[in-house]
């Protein structure tokens, strides 16, 4: 119990917030300064930090949650992530047309 005010700290100092990377974009696009690789730096930014922010919430959740209620903790962290991964594309899939994307 006395690391996770330590991990949480470590978290907010390191992980860069997502309107940071929108910022970054949003400039480069208006300035019509984009380029794809651009789009990749931010991408394999963006996932760095979000497995290092994954990991330390998941290792939170022992803390967190009573032994008792740990494996239902657990399922449904599972059902939640990869019920997205199922359904995002899907949901993706059926808006495409309905949007028009060229």
């Amino acid at each position: 119990m006395r690391k996770a005010p330590l991990s949480g700290a470590f978290l907010n100092n390191t992980c860069p917030d997502l309107y940071a990377y929108c910022y970054i974009i949003g400039i480069l696009y208006l300035t019509e300064t984009l380029q794809i690789w651009h789009l990749y730096g931010v991408a394999a930014l963006n996932s760095s930090f979000n497995q290092i922010q994954l990991l330390a919430y998941k290792a939170s959740i022992s803390s967190i949650v009573p032994d008792a209620q740990l494996m239902r903790a657990n399922s449904m962290n599972s059902a939640v992530h990869y019920g997205s991964s199922i359904l995002g594309p899907a949901l993706a899939g059926v808006l495409y047309p309905t949007i028009d994307l060229e």
